[in-house]
């Protein structure tokens, strides 16, 4: 992996994630970035109003196709995904750990990749002011100085999808959303390697910009993140969001309480 990564120096251990109004890594180097790409998206004030998001899901992913409705993503540190097994049913946690579809016949490796992606690029680029993830910013970006490139980790490993590679371009820092991120993926549903995801028809929702369409591409091991070849091929793999409302931390509790206990993450 490193072969394709730039060198990177370690910004912040373990992440930020506070109640305060403002983000201690805006005291890092990072800091014109992402309160540039923050306020893009809605504003890290206006996110932290909300407690979590409910949504529908479709993806197609090795040519099966995946519906997942209704589903809760309730933000609070750790990160947690929520599914009703049939209209009326309680909301059930669902199992996202690396041993997840081998112990539940009925989740498909494809699907368990599906709700990895909900749970981990959904609430890009807000969820990196949580505590659940370390920084670094690269040391060289090529010799373009007209973006900052660094990585984000999650605290304690992610071993199927992960670290993240993210470069905001100028447009993306002057008033648009994130185009791209680059990431790591062994997860068993696809190919392991180098993945590309775009980001695509973003929609203003309740104040915060979201992109509702992902198309995961995968790069050859002769293509380096952000150096893109002159004719694309299909995506591996895509994703579109519908159904979207944010909830506050209080709706989300409300939803949460009186459910069956939660499904275990190993």
């Amino acid at each position: 992996m490193r072969a394709f990564f730039p060198i990177f120096t370690l910004l912040c251990l373990a992440g930020c994630g506070s109640s305060e109004e403002k983000s201690l890594l805006l005291q890092t180097s990072l800091g014109p970035t992402l309160a540039k790409v923050w306020d893009n998206h809605g504003g890290l004030r206006a996110w932290r109003k909300h407690g979590g998001v409910s949504l529908d899901y479709q993806a197609v992913i090795n040519g099966k196709k995946i519906h997942l409705r209704g589903l809760l993503l309730a933000f609070r540190s750790p990160a947690s995904l929520w599914q009703k097994q049939a209209p009326g049913d309680p909301l059930m946690r669902c199992a996202l750990g690396s041993s997840a579809p081998r112990q539940d016949s009925a989740t498909s490796r494809e699907e368990h990749l599906a709700k990895l992606s909900v749970t981990l690029l959904f609430h890009l680029p807000f969820t990196l002011d949580s505590g659940e993830w370390i920084l670094r910013q690269a040391l060289q970006s090529g010799g373009d100085s007209s973006s900052t490139e660094f990585e984000a980790a999650r605290r304690g490993g992610e071993a199927a999808i992960g670290p993240f590679l993210l470069k905001p371009d100028p447009g993306e820092t002057s008033g648009g959303g994130l185009a791209q991120v680059h990431y790591f993926c062994r997860h068993p549903a696809v190919e392991a390697g180098i993945y590309r995801v775009e980001l695509n028809e973003y929609l203003s929702i309740q104040g915060i910009l979201v992109a509702t369409e992902r198309r995961h591409y995968r790069l050859s091991k002769e293509k380096r993140p952000f150096v893109l070849p002159g004719k694309d091929p299909g995506p591996e793999w895509t994703e579109k969001l519908s159904g979207i409302r944010f909830l506050s931390n209080e709706e989300v509790d409300d939803l949460l309480d009186n459910n069956e206990p939660r499904a275990e993450e190993d």
